[in-house]
């Protein structure tokens, strides 16, 4: 999706770092724990699109901020988690996340209001239902999918 941006993420990410710890910058959101899919219509642009009511297993909530239970070792025990790099190029990270809101040509998956999603979500839950299910908790998933 922003493979095109390519080494210009990299020195983003030093100028990020040279003002605080890189990791810093997180504002707990949650929003890069989300799911998204990528929509692909004839005739279009591709676009990811986000599927709400779903989230990673590992976040939890806390005064609107979230928190990763693994966070330390979240490459090990939970493989589909994206590192910095890979969450930019993916774009994982919504529009106004400190990592990207100064990228230039970022593309961010979409967050689609109430309306247009309704359109969408048949096609979501038929991409989430054959992907890989492991971020997801059984019932988060059965919620989302019998929703």
């Amino acid at each position: 999706m922003n493979e095109i941006l390519g080494k210009s993420i990299d020195s983003h990410l030093e100028e990020l770092a040279k003002s605080k710890p890189i990791e810093d910058h997180c504002t707990n959101c949650g929003g890069c724990c989300k799911p998204s899919v990528k929509v692909v219509r004839k005739g279009h642009r591709d676009v990811n699109v986000f599927a709400k009511g779903l989230t990673c297993k590992f976040m939890t909530f806390d005064n609107g901020k979230s928190n990763c239970s693994i966070y330390k070792s979240r490459f090990e025990n939970a493989p589909w988690c994206a590192d910095l790099k890979t969450m930019i190029i993916k774009g994982i990270a919504p529009n106004d996340c400190p990592y990207v809101n100064t990228l230039a040509g970022y593309r961010s998956s979409v967050d689609l209001d109430s309306g247009s999603y309704g359109q969408f979500l048949p096609l979501l839950k038929s991409a989430i239902g054959k992907g890989d299910l492991r971020p997801f908790s059984d019932q988060d998933l059965e919620n989302f999918l019998g929703s």
